[in-house]
């Protein structure tokens, strides 16, 4: 799978996983969505913007996790918090930081079937 097909995938993946945290956002209250406001703003910024930008061997990457949205979520709010402002220097310092804790430990689901294993990219290759 080349490049364009693993981020075309990827943003599948994200457009699903979106439409899953839509479904549980439908059923909280309206107390719970408001502290949750934050994930969601994050989540559809990244849905509409995230795809576009994440380079072919990131987006190898982040297609292991069964919700890459919201590791790249988490990931984002834990580096930039409040910090809207998207750059390419900002989001690809988030990703760098994603491979290092990642190839340390596995605390998200990750989804092995997804990708052949001739096509799964190993943290090691990233760099």
């Amino acid at each position: 799978m080349n490049d364009e097909d693993i981020k075309t995938r990827l943003e599948q993946k994200f457009r699903y996983c979106y439409a899953k945290h839509k479904a549980v956002w439908l059923t909280m209250s309206p107390n719970e969505l408001i502290e949750h406001a934050e994930k969601i703003a994050t989540d559809k910024w990244l849905v509409d913007t995230f795809p576009d930008f994440v380079p072919g061997r990131f987006a190898r990457f982040l297609f292991r996790f069964s919700d890459p949205l919201e590791v790249v979520r988490d990931a984002w709010l834990l580096d930039s918090g409040y910090d809207w402002v998207f750059s390419d220097e900002v989001m690809l310092n988030v990703l760098w930081k994603l491979v290092d804790r990642y190839s340390t430990e596995y605390d998200c689901e990750l989804e092995d079937e997804q990708v052949d294993n001739d096509e799964r990219m190993g943290m090691s290759d990233i760099s």
